[in-house]
């Protein structure tokens, strides 16, 4: 871990106040790299988007259709038989090449 040597207000030499910067780093206990196909179905109200994570590969690891109005989000879980799913998979297939 590289710790900055640069003078600055948080950095008197003394440990005390350390560079939020720095502790931000000494903090963090995971740090996750994910990627994520959205495709937008509707906007203004309500605003609906199929969704799906992919794996390193590019497959499907997760697929849900979701929905935002007046602010209330409601997800809902594709199964891997639908329509929908199906299409994300030739989205992320189309993302992936």
């Amino acid at each position: 871990m590289r710790h900055s040597t640069r003078a600055s207000p948080y950095n008197d030499g003394t440990g005390f106040a350390q560079d939020p910067h720095d502790a931000l780093h000494e903090a963090a206990l995971e740090v996750t790299v994910r990627r994520r196909i959205s495709v937008l179905l509707t906007c203004g109200g309500p605003n609906v988007a199929m969704e799906a994570d992919l794996d390193h590969e590019g497959s499907i690891t997760d697929a849900r259709i979701v929905g935002h109005w007046g602010g209330v989000c409601i997800k809902r879980r594709l199964s891997q038989g639908s329509s929908v799913f199906r299409a994300l998979e030739t989205y992320a297939e189309v993302q992936s090449a």
